[in-house]
């Protein structure tokens, strides 16, 4: 598969498994799997790191590699998986970093808006 193209599949594959999470779906196990799989072959073993005297994950340069690692990190990390959200307007889905935990919106600047701008419509109007 040409980078491009794992890049492509990588982005529609995390695609579809946030946007079940934020659901309160499970994801396809198909997906959970190429995750997986991806995470995996960014590990290229341990090394040692003598300056701070424990082992460190070598990585390969691979980005597909590096982003899957991170999307199956906060996968399984209970905390995380609970601010996995879809914005209410676009569907796009964005992990809630607010301390409150009740982000609605992908971007406040911009669905945010127009969300705001159509209630204070509907409101003038009616």
């Amino acid at each position: 598969m040409a980078p491009v193209d794992e890049v492509i599949d990588l982005r529609e594959r995390l695609a579809r498994v946030w946007l079940a999470v934020a659901d309160g779906a499970a994801p396809a196990e198909e997906d959970l799997d190429a995750l997986c799989r991806l995470a995996s072959s960014g590990a290229s073993g341990l090394r040692w790191d003598t300056d701070h005297g424990h082992a460190v994950l070598a990585r390969d340069d691979r980005l597909p590699s590096h982003v899957a690692a991170g999307a199956v990190n906060h996968l399984t990390d209970p905390t995380a998986v609970e601010r996995i959200k879809a914005c209410e307007e676009c569907r796009w889905t964005f992990l809630d970093t607010t301390r409150n935990g009740r982000r609605r919106y992908c971007d406040p600047a911009d669905c945010g808006n127009r969300a705001r701008q159509r209630r204070h419509a509907q409101r003038r109007s009616g």
